[in-house]
């Protein structure tokens, strides 16, 4: 079975849409969430540090509280080594080009 995935080359997220990207810490099954809008990217976050979320249903409801209207599950391109900032000055669109990304449902959380 083959999952339909989007390359960062064929640029899946439109900036007129509210888009969240969510990002696995696979070393400790949490997940970030990176809201992108008009231009603008940001990770939820309650302070200085990323909000992280125990399961991907977590991860949804937080984006539809930022009002999402669509979302991205980011997986790591294995044949790049690659590395997510966790910090909020970081800029997300400029790590974007290390992952695909594969729609997911926001609504079945």
């Amino acid at each position: 079975m083959t999952i339909p995935s989007i390359s960062q080359t064929e640029n899946p997220i439109d900036e007129n849409v509210r888009t969240a990207i969510f990002y696995s810490i696979s070393d400790i099954g949490e997940y970030l969430v990176e809201i992108r809008h008009h231009n603008q990217q940001y990770f939820i976050s309650h302070g200085t540090d990323p909000d992280r979320f125990g399961n991907l249903g977590e991860a949804k409801r937080a984006a539809l509280k930022q009002h999402a209207e669509q979302a991205y599950l980011a997986l790591d391109k294995t044949y790049e080594e690659v590395e997510v900032s966790t910090s909020t000055t970081a800029k997300p669109a400029d790590q974007s080009r290390h992952f695909d990304y594969v729609p997911v449902t926001l609504n079945n959380s």
